[in-house]
This record gives structure tokens, C-alpha cells and sequence, in this order.
């Protein structure tokens, strides 16, 4: 008996046969061709969207792709719109009479009124 051991010790070769075994097992596992292993840039896990694998970097960068296309078209229209400025009153006439000049400030303005183009053109009929 063997120290420690309740059964008795195998001397006949089956000890030979299991190691020679063991070692036919692992030549043949060597012999097979190996999947390369398979790399997640340094990610944990690898996600399975619609059937394709994505590792962690991607989902985050296609997480952050969509809020920033949603936030281009929500920054570039579909807001309401500003309401148009109100009409401008008849201009002040200019300091030397009645009649604007055309380079003065709100000229075009001014003009719009039927009454004040006629006094302009009046103006400048004079002036011949």
C-alpha cells in the first residue's frame, strides 16, 4: 500500500497506457486548427444587434451619432417661426422739409406711402 492511500498501487503498466493517453489526446488537440481568438479592443463583452456582433465602442458611438443627428434637426428647423416685424409708420420727414432723401435711414419706407412718393417726385421735379 501506498502511504496515505487506501488502495493499492498499479505496478502492472496502466499507469503507461493512461499517460501515453493523455498525451496522444493533447498532440491531437495541437493538430487541430485553432479559431484565432476573438478581440473586443480591449471591451468586455460583445453585443448582438439585428444578428451582427458590435463591440462596446461601437454601440456607444452609434448611440451618440443618433442624439447628435436628432439634435442638427431639431437645431435646424421645425421651430416655431418669429413672428414678422410690424410694418414701419411713416418716417419723420427730414430735417431740411418734408421730403426724405434717398440716402437717408428708412427712405424705402417712407416711399411706400403713395402720398409721400408723390411729394418726393414733386421734389425733384423742382430741383430741373
Amino acid at each position: 500500500l501506498a502511504f496515505g492511500s487506501e488502495e493499492p498501487v498499479c505496478t502492472s503498466g496502466a499507469m503507461f497506457v493512461a499517460r501515453g493517453a493523455r498525451t496522444a489526446a493533447r498532440a491531437a488537440a495541437a493538430a487541430r486548427p485553432r479559431r484565432p481568438a476573438h478581440r473586443n479592443m480591449g471591451g468586455g463583452e460583445a453585443y448582438i444587434i439585428g444578428g451582427k456582433e458590435f463591440s462596446t465602442e461601437q454601440v456607444v458611438g452609434g448611440v451618440i451619432a443618433i442624439y447628435a443627428t436628432l439634435g442638427v434637426l431639431a437645431s435646424a428647423g421645425g421651430g416655431k417661426k418669429k413672428a414678422a416685424p410690424a410694418p414701419v409708420a411713416d418716417a419723420a420727414p427730414a430735417a431740411s422739409g418734408s421730403v426724405m432723401s434717398m440716402m437717408d435711414d428708412g427712405f424705402e419706407a417712407w416711399a411706400a406711402a403713395p402720398a409721400n412718393l408723390k411729394k418726393w417726385e414733386d421734389s425733384v421735379a423742382e430741383m430741373k
